[in-house]
Parts: structure tokens; sequence; C-alpha cells
């Protein structure tokens, strides 16, 4: 049995140092929920996105998380994926999916995550 390979991507600039200072506690939230009721899987996180990564981890999920700031990296990232693997599917989420909600509809993007009101 092949486990669930998810890709956790922090979209963040990484010349500015405040992007950098904390991770974000939803991947271990996600991390811990699915351990408990979803199964075994392979997880991954990173703050950077090249075509290298994703063809040598081979995601069955790549999970994307940005700011408003940063929307358009996300978007190039959700871009690549579907470059390079259109069977990956796309999943954002966090504050810009919200405010923003077009960013959802599209194509490169399988699934997004409005956050609880």
């Amino acid at each position: 049995m092949n486990l669930l390979k998810i890709l956790f991507v922090n979209v963040i600039d990484l010349e500015n140092a405040i992007h950098k200072r904390y991770h974000p506690l939803a991947f271990g939230y996600l991390t811990s929920y699915c351990s408990k009721y979803g199964g075994e899987f392979e997880p991954c996180y990173v703050e950077k996105l090249n075509e290298a990564l994703l063809r040598t981890f081979q995601p069955d999920v790549v999970a994307l998380t940005s700011i408003t700031e940063n929307y358009c990296l996300a978007q190039s990232y959700a871009d690549l994926v579907k470059h390079t693997n259109s069977k990956i599917k796309v999943v954002v989420g966090r504050a810009h999916i919200s405010s923003v909600p077009l960013f959802s509809c599209l194509t490169t993007i399988s699934l997004s995550v409005f956050p609880e009101r």
C-alpha cells in the first residue's frame, strides 16, 4: 500500500525576514488531524517550491498557504505543480483565499479551504 504524499508549502518571500520568523501552525494542525482521523500519509514541509522537488518527492497533494502579498507567487507555484504533473491535487487556504475568492476559480486549483467564521 502506497502512502498518500502531501507537500505542505508555506508561500513566503524568503527575502523578507518577518515572513521567516514563525512557521504556520496550520500544517501542524492538519498533519495531526490527518494522522488521527485520516490514516497514514507522508508529509513534507517547504518554503520554496521548484520542479526538482516535485519530481523527487512526487506528491499526491500540494497544500499551499499564502498571505495576500504573496498571492502571485502562490499562483505561480500552483501553475508549476500542474505543469509538472497535472494529476497532483492543489489545495489552497489562508486569509487570501477568503478575501479574494476569485483565486479559487483558477483552473490550477483543485480545492479551496475557507477558514471558519
